[in-house]
């Protein structure tokens, strides 16, 4: 491992940290904004749309996600909550009550330079992605190291499902949607399996190790936003 780029990426990573937290001292929370419905969705059948703002329910004020998920400690399945103008009926989520969208904090910044910071710190996290392939990069090994970040993905991947984050994906999504996590686990195990046996057996060396650059990216970032999510 090139301890120049690993020590360049570690760098980024505490920049991205650091730019994120400052970000998060000046910007002002202006309630949640849906941005998907579960299966079962009670807030869709009421009428609540996507990229729908929610600043108030039952006439409580929702300033941000911590507010929207304590709302409901108060209620239970069946209850009635009124949302801009809409009655949405709670359904039931292994009894707790179910509003049924997914949401994220509606933000606005009072400062230019606080925009251009948010900017800049989304962007930091691929720079660190990329620091982490370069160091991972080397002719040694490659089938070790990426089927070994093909399962840490899976297993991280499956941590954040379970802690209520979003699969972005569009093809994760739908296999999740149709089939399930464990179908989409097993699918993308053999696939990073075969591809990588493929290569070589046919001895694309250098294709192998561009493998392993772009998946220590892809794993890095979805490390960077687990963290995100469980930290800050």
């Amino acid at each position: 491992m090139n301890k120049h780029f690993l020590a360049l990426c570690i760098i980024f990573l505490l920049l991205a940290f650091s730019a994120d937290y400052a970000v998060s001292k000046y910007e002002i929370h202006n309630g949640v904004r849906v941005v998907s419905y579960f299966e079962e969705s009670p807030a869709k059948n009421s009428g609540i749309m996507i990229e729908e703002t929610i600043t108030a329910m039952n006439g409580a004020e929702i300033k941000d996600i911590s507010d929207f998920k304590n709302f409901f400690s108060d209620y239970k399945t069946g209850d009635s909550v009124s949302v801009n103008g809409k009655l949405v009926i709670l359904g039931d989520n292994a009894g707790k009550p179910l509003f049924g969208a997914n949401v994220e904090n509606s933000v606005e910044f009072p400062y230019y330079w606080v925009f251009i910071l948010s900017g800049i710190s989304s962007i930091l996290p691929w720079i660190s992605a990329i620091f982490g392939g370069l160091a991972l990069f080397s002719k040694e090994h490659s089938f070790l190291k990426l089927n070994a970040l093909n399962a840490f993905d899976i297993i991280l991947t499956g941590i954040a499902l379970l802690q209520g984050a979003r699969e972005l994906n569009p093809f994760a999504q739908f296999m999740i949607s149709n089939f399930g996590f464990f179908a989409l686990a097993i699918f993308k195990a053999l696939a990073v399996v075969m591809i990588s046996k493929l290569l070589l057996t046919h001895k694309m060396h250098k294709s192998m190790q561009i493998c392993v650059f772009v998946y220590a990216g892809i794993a890095l970032v979805n490390i960077t936003r687990f963290a995100h999510t469980m930290f800050l």
